[in-house]
């Protein structure tokens, strides 16, 4: 039984350069989950899982923590330059899927892995940010457009690997949780914490999704691929 850190903040001294004084301190921040150990030895999905390595919206594309004024706002400002993630969050998305469905999955990997998956995973990282309402209140925003596929038994032919679409189109999960705003912009740890939390709920919502029977047919016009 394992136990996955509530938070973890990853904090190096560097020598910063441009528009960071030498003596200032960089802090890189990461995310992480709560006690999430399987209560018994079945797993909440009894499939092994793969999960494609997340792509992520252009803005997420840097190691600068972003902060947006509203939902609707496609304008958004970035944290103090001390402030960063260490790493890309399409990166941070993928390791924190790993770490949520490990327990909750007969096994799990990155696909494509060295076994054949039952699932796999496809996700692109909308939002990743703090979102502030009129008032000014923050809170940690996750949005995952996903896909999720699942292996044709038995294949077409012998030795074929073909995966079907779950479902139709693309859908969204989404996780939002307020925090405390003090230092907001020069402190990233608040946020860094409550984006943990509101990802464990948008991929709660993946899981759940995932638990649904699989169709009887495939679907029409939805397009499949071929595994590893």
């Amino acid at each position: 039984m394992r136990r996955i850190l509530a938070f973890f903040g990853l904090a190096t001294v560097l020598a910063a350069a441009g528009a960071c004084s030498s003596k200032d301190t960089v802090y890189f921040h990461s995310i992480g989950f709560g006690p999430s150990a399987r209560s018994s030895d079945s797993p909440e999905l009894p499939v092994n899982l793969g999960i494609e390595p997340f792509t992520a919206a252009p803005e997420l594309g840097t190691l600068n923590m972003i902060s947006r004024r509203g939902d609707l706002s496609p304008r958004f400002q970035t944290y103090d330059l001390t402030q960063l993630w260490a790493a890309l969050p399409a990166t941070l998305a993928t390791s924190s899927a790993l770490e949520f469905f490990t327990p909750r999955c007969s096994n799990v990997e990155s696909y494509p892995g060295s076994w054949v998956p039952d699932r796999v995973l496809r996700a692109e990282l909308d939002h990743f940010e703090e979102v502030r309402d009129d008032s000014g209140k923050p809170a940690a925003w996750v949005v995952l457009r996903y896909e999720v596929f699942y292996r044709r038994v038995p294949p077409v032919r012998e030795r074929d690997i073909e995966y079907l679409p779950l479902f139709t189109g693309w859908r969204t999960a989404e996780g939002r949780v307020p925090f405390d705003g003090a230092g907001s912009l020069r402190d990233g740890s608040a946020l860094a914490l409550a984006l943990g939390q509101a990802m464990d709920k948008a991929l709660g919502e993946i899981l759940a999704r995932m638990k649904e029977p699989l169709p009887a047919k495939p679907l029409p016009g939805e397009e499949s691929f071929r595994g590893p």
